[in-house]
């Protein structure tokens, strides 16, 4: 008499065990990202880990990825306590969740799609120029500081239509700094550990980062309360775009409070991440003379001797895949992380409930099996004869699926803008011609400051013809 064999239970995803009870955290904080690029190596595309009685998993399979980020919401949530205000951003789009949060994006997704994205870039271009101009003029700048006032600028040109000034401009980056110090070696052990010990409310800032945020509410409060006041007769940015738009019952689409909140949350998740990009294509770009000059060529036969005009920008092509090959060498954000409600079987393992859920962007752009010469600056991987090539769900600089950046377009718009404003203005150089070391830790950024030198190119061709 024969008996069914019983299923085999469905195994949990392999990877390290490290000592108990904290686990693997010494490599996840001492280097993050050859910690994640090992764990790919050693364990495969779907991997699983505790740090004391935390599970984490970490996804690099683009169909599990897929999933993740788009097939299965509701057991993924963006957040680990959905719905709770953060101390900084408010109820702003990335704090929202569930039907408050897609009517939000609605409303700043159409205020920020690719047709108003374009129109709106006439102020952003001035707002660049008249930034970049005092950095040539000096002729050497810190370049990850310059591009991030730069880009400061050319976001308040775009958003509210106002130049924010140095006080404000100051505020903003005391509260990110607070938030992600740069100089701190302890920073990288208290981003590990925030991963595992997740509150499950946010604390009220305190301090002067609490003063800090009066100030800019306060700033942001007076613009929408003169929007209202003197309401402008065709939207200029987009905060008119927020305050025309309506509920289906005609109301304003959104409260004072939640313009504020959603003013703030496009401020801070903008231009530091912009300014980011901008500086490491500069960097790849110095390091890759090949890839300058086509560059180089390529805005002499669309700009001239002149600065980029809002009609100019769509012939700026390779300056674009400039941007997006650096976005995928070195990522502006390296985790995209979830937080799973359910149990779930991915890529054939088991899933616990109450796991977080990696999505590593610094691994998913490297995936030797989908990306043919991964460690390689080639801006052609991008162009449209390529873009067949492009592996779906492992590319995700903006990240993916419902919850991917909601800028996406003003953010393509304005990075070649941006890089092609300071290259007409100024030929660059570096006092070292190798890209920068990376800092440790998950907020890439260069291990020291990068110095730029600027040659205005005018006064460079006059030494060549002499």
């Amino acid at each position: 008499m024969s008996t069914a064999e019983s299923p085999k239970p469905t195994p949990p995803p392999p990877g390290p065990r490290g000592l108990w009870p904290l686990g693997p955290i010494v490599g996840a904080t001492l280097d993050p990202r050859t910690f994640y690029a090992t764990l790919h190596r050693d364990y495969g595309d779907i991997v699983g880990y505790r740090i004391a009685r935390h599970r984490f998993y970490v996804i690099n399979d683009p169909d599990s990825i897929q999933a993740v980020l788009a097939g299965r919401t509701s057991l993924y949530q963006r957040h680990a306590a959905p719905g709770t205000p953060s101390p900084i951003v408010g109820m702003g789009l990335i704090r929202n969740e569930g039907a408050p949060w897609k009517k939000q994006r609605g409303h700043i997704q159409s205020s920020m799609s690719k047709e108003q994205s374009a129109a709106m870039m006439e102020p952003c271009l001035d707002a660049f120029a008249r930034r970049a101009r005092p950095y040539v003029e000096q002729g050497r700048v810190d370049l990850f500081p310059a591009v991030k006032r730069m880009m400061f600028e050319g976001m308040a040109a775009v958003l509210v239509s106002e130049p924010p000034g140095d006080e404000v401009y100051a505020d903003f980056s005391r509260v990110l700094e607070s938030i992600d110090p740069e100089e701190s070696e302890l920073t990288r052990i208290f981003q590990t550990l925030a991963l595992v010990f997740t509150p499950t409310k946010m604390p009220p800032p305190t301090g002067r980062t609490s003063s800090l945020m009066n100030g800019l509410h306060g700033w942001v409060d007076g613009l929408i309360a003169r929007r209202k006041a003197a309401p402008a007769a065709e939207p200029r940015d987009v905060l008119d775009r927020l305050l025309a738009a309506r509920g289906p019952d005609g109301a304003p689409a959104m409260d004072d409070r939640q313009l504020r909140d959603e003013v703030v949350t496009l401020f801070f998740t903008s231009f530091t991440t912009l300014s980011k990009i901008i500086g490491w294509t500069l960097c790849l770009l110095h390091a890759h003379p090949d890839a300058m000059h086509k560059a180089r060529a390529e805005l002499d036969s669309v700009c001239g001797d002149g600065l980029p005009r809002p009609e100019s920008l769509p012939g700026l092509q390779y300056l674009t895949w400039a941007c997006q090959e650096s976005m995928r060498l070195i990522p502006p954000q390296m985790l995209l992380i979830r937080y799973l409600n359910a149990e779930d079987v991915l890529g054939g393992f088991r899933l616990e409930p109450g796991a977080q859920v990696h999505v590593c962007t610094w691994t998913t752009h490297r995936h030797p099996r989908y990306w043919k010469e991964p460690e390689a600056f080639i801006p052609e991987r991008f162009s449209p004869e390529r873009a067949a090539e492009l592996p779906r769900w492992l590319y995700l600089p903006f990240g993916g699926g419902q919850r991917a950046c909601v800028g996406t377009h003003l953010s393509l718009a304005m990075l070649p803008a941006a890089l092609a404003t300071l290259l007409q203005l100024a030929d660059v150089d570096f006092t070292d011609a190798r890209v920068p070391e990376l800092a440790p830790g998950f907020t890439i950024r260069p291990k020291k400051p990068v110095e730029l030198r600027l040659t205005p190119r005018a006064a460079a061709a006059a030494r060549a013809v002499g």
